[in-house]
């Protein structure tokens, strides 16, 4: 009797819910785009990945252009999710590094897409591929804009659930340099060769996720990206996964791409 009103208390001390009935908390950051129209449209693709995540119960989804100027935000989140430009180099070298860092030794979850998953700044690449699990750099790796076969590279793992093998054409990034203790997630063969393009990883304090693909706005529309991407999300934030994947349903309107703009890059 006395052990069970000890652990009465202790519930109602940590507020009487576990962390899986808490709202994830989840950044997307983006940026304005730097390429052709219909090609790494960062703020769009971030706000469709946020109405995917508010599907699942208690996800609180945020989408910024470039890094928050609000810090109750940054005490609040959960996982950084990355769509934008050589990220490596900006979160671990620019102006906001500082806060990064803090967020990574917190374990706060990252998930790095396409771009993002690069670090062109040689001096911050090794720190990169700590922090994600893998580091892009045009100094050692590769683009290969090409029609691929899409496939599951660990079954078992959690963000494996809800998608099977699949063909997409995209701009994959190969010969990438990786942490020893990163576990392929998904892969692809490019001119024969198996290459891993999507990847988790344990950090001391936190879990990454690492996916090359991105490029076309197309590829935000094919359901299984989406849902690979999202799975990563809930399982970088610690959250389960659902057996059978996360939703990410949109509507064709959702996915339609607003007029481009004459001084977009």
């Amino acid at each position: 009797m006395r052990l069970m009103k000890v652990m009465l208390g202790l519930l109602f001390l940590s507020g009487g819910r576990g962390r899986a009935e808490e709202p994830l908390n989840v950044l997307l950051l983006g940026k304005d785009r730097d390429h052709p129209y219909g090609t790494h449209m960062y703020m769009f693709e971030c706000d469709l990945l946020a109405k995917c995540l508010k599907q699942t119960p208690r996800i609180e989804a945020n989408v910024i252009n470039g890094w928050p100027k609000d810090k109750d935000l940054l005490d609040r989140v959960d996982v950084v999710v990355s769509y934008s430009a050589d990220a490596g180099s900006s979160l671990l070298g620019g102006r906001h590094q500082a806060e990064f860092r803090k967020l990574m030794d917190r374990g706060v979850g990252l998930v790095a897409l396409h771009w993002s998953t690069g670090c062109q700044n040689n001096e911050f690449g090794p720190a990169w591929r700590e922090t994600l699990g893998g580091w892009f750099s045009l100094e050692f790796s590769r683009l290969a804009v090409t029609p691929a076969t899409v496939r599951d590279a660990d079954p078992s793992h959690p963000i494996s659930r809800g998608w099977a093998d699949f063909d997409m054409r995209d701009e994959y990034y190969v010969g990438l340099r990786f942490h020893e203790k990163m576990k392929p997630i998904v892969v692809t063969k490019i001119d024969g060769v198996d290459y891993p393009v999507a990847w988790a990883f344990e950090r001391a304090k936190g879990r990454s996720f690492g996916f090359v693909c991105g490029h076309f706005h197309d590829v935000f529309l094919n359901p299984s990206y989406r849902r690979i991407a999202v799975n990563a999300i809930l399982w970088a934030g610690g959250r389960e996964v659902p057996a059978e994947g996360a939703p990410i349903e949109i509507t064709v309107d959702d996915g339609v791409l607003p007029p481009d703009q004459p001084n977009d890059s």
